[in-house]
């Protein structure tokens, strides 16, 4: 074929993405190589072929192909979640003028997640042909489990560059059916806790793993059903609140600080930041202060294991009239302000107070324990 563009020279091992093994990144493949430059291209493909090194066999191939300028998009889809194998058609992507950014191992890149076979919402339809093209190839080849390279140009034109096969490890991966069925019963959850509650402020609420008790940190994000029911025992159904409530805090005993989805442990960051509302705070101020702490934590998810320090007020320290400061950005009067400032004082007369019952408690601890 007679090349006018620049070319890329891709490697094409014969051990290279079987069904055994993948040895990504083992070979080389040289782009935006000018093809009239005899010289150049005669050393790139003796590079290439270089770079398979101990992998010898009569089978090994290169590939030269057109190098595609213009791009907008690119990067890698798989099938399947390269972890567990589920059936989410998972997608790394950059926004760079570069084929390479993904598959590199830069970092500097985006990921979209969707169930195989789900409706694909009208703002990422972008996403579609990928998915569409995916598909495809599951049917041509009779493979559930591939990956593909490929590209957007600035005309939306789509390219593939390589398909491999994704070597399983697991013996039975969740099929799409029940992942299907699973996903709709916790979009429900999900939705439910999201709604306005009457014992709680805030319009809606988020979840993480750090806020507050960390489960994250104490059970882990995916922990054994006995671990996770007594933790909930334990702490996070009832005993979390008590002390707040003891030392001036709204009585947030009724609810639960925590929820888990299929298992694994989640904060609702409303219940959680509700019950930092000193109990004497006017009520609409009150909502005032949880809405402000949730569009913090929502704008700032990289905060969600700092709640405590970089968005609440928790107690009137020596910085509290420089963070106070803030809330003028965002709509809070002077009195408004004086007023969170004043009932933050009464919660550091109150832990004082509830000092000497706690060393009380600790005494009676102790006897109790010899």
């Amino acid at each position: 074929k007679q090349f006018h563009k620049k070319i890329i020279i891709r490697s094409s091992n014969k051990f290279e993405d079987s069904k055994k093994y993948s040895l990504a990144g083992n070979f080389v493949s040289i782009s935006g190589i000018n093809p009239k430059n005899i010289t150049e291209t005669k050393n790139s493909i003796i590079k290439v072929i270089k770079s398979y090194k101990k992998f010898q066999n009569d089978g090994n191939e290169l590939l030269i192909q057109d190098y595609v300028t213009g791009i907008k998009m690119s990067g890698v889809a798989t099938s399947c979640d390269l972890k567990e194998y589920s059936p989410y058609t998972t997608i790394n992507y950059s926004l760079e003028d570069n084929t390479s950014g993904v598959t590199s191992g830069n970092k500097n890149y985006k990921t979209f997640v969707a169930l195989r076979k789900s409706k694909i919402d009208k703002k990422y339809k972008i996403f579609k042909n990928i998915i569409n093209l995916l598909e495809n190839l599951i049917l041509k080849f009779n493979n559930e489990y591939i990956e593909i390279e490929f590209a957007i140009d600035k005309n939306n034109k789509l390219y593939l560059f390589q398909v491999r096969p994704i070597i399983n490890k697991v013996k039975k991966p969740i099929n799409i059916d029940f992942a299907k069925k699973s996903s709709i019963k916790l979009r429900k959850k999900i939705i439910k806790l999201q709604k306005e509650h009457h014992n709680l402020l805030g319009k809606s609420t988020a979840f993480g793993v750090m806020p507050d008790w960390n489960p994250a940190e104490i059970i882990g994000t995916k922990p054994k059903p006995l671990a996770l029911s007594l933790y909930q025992e334990l702490i996070t159904d009832h005993v979390w609140s008590l002390h707040r409530k003891d030392y001036g805090f709204r009585d947030l005993s009724s609810n639960h600080l925590m929820t888990s989805f299929f298992g694994m442990p989640y904060i609702d960051v409303r219940v959680d930041f509700n019950s930092w509302i000193p109990l004497n705070l006017n009520e609409n101020l009150a909502k005032k202060l949880v809405e402000y702490y949730l569009f913090r934590f929502k704008k700032n998810p990289e905060l969600h294991d700092k709640t405590e320090f970089e968005i609440l007020f928790t107690c009137l320290t020596a910085s509290t009239n420089k963070k106070l400061k803030k809330l003028k950005e965002f709509g809070f009067r002077k009195y408004e302000i004086n007023e969170i400032k004043k009932n933050l004082k009464f919660i550091n007369e109150n832990a004082f107070n509830q000092y000497k019952n706690n060393v009380n408690d600790i005494e009676k601890l102790k006897v109790k324990q010899n």
